[in-house]
């Protein structure tokens, strides 16, 4: 059973490629997804593989997060923080998209703005478990 949180984790990375769709004109045929440490990209993939793979990625593994076997995900004794397990990696996946979007767009964004907010998430997701359950 789907639910509610994963619908929400779904919709957010079918409209990052859904946004790539309505970008399509826009976007070059070779599309920069990774990028050096420096900031310059070094893999570049078609269009239609830069628009599909990470929303895809990141919808597989919610579903393995939330419906794979228990070893798989650490946070499957607690529904809260697999609740916020799958929000953080869909958010995180989202957010990846978006940068590459913008940067093939001609949009050069350091790369800490990426990273900063992907680090605070991480953070504040390590706080709550070890606040609410411990770090066992």
């Amino acid at each position: 059973m789907v639910r509610r949180y994963e619908w929400v984790v779904y919709g957010l990375l079918t409209a990052t490629a859904l946004l790539g769709v309505a970008l399509w004109g826009r976007l070059p045929d070779s599309m920069a997804i990774h990028f050096s440490g420096g900031g310059d990209p070094n893999t570049f993939v078609s269009k239609p593989v830069g628009v599909v793979l990470a929303p895809a990625i990141g919808i597989g593994a919610v579903i393995l997060m939330q419906h794979g076997p228990a070893g798989l995900s650490r946070s499957y004794e607690s529904p809260a923080m697999k609740r916020a397990s799958a929000l953080f990696a869909g958010s995180v996946v989202a957010l990846a998209q978006l940068y590459v979007y913008a940067w093939n767009l001609g949009y050069r964004y350091p790369t800490w703005m990426l990273l900063t907010p992907v680090f605070a998430g991480a953070v504040v997701l390590i706080a709550y478990r070890w606040r609410t359950e411990g770090m066992t």
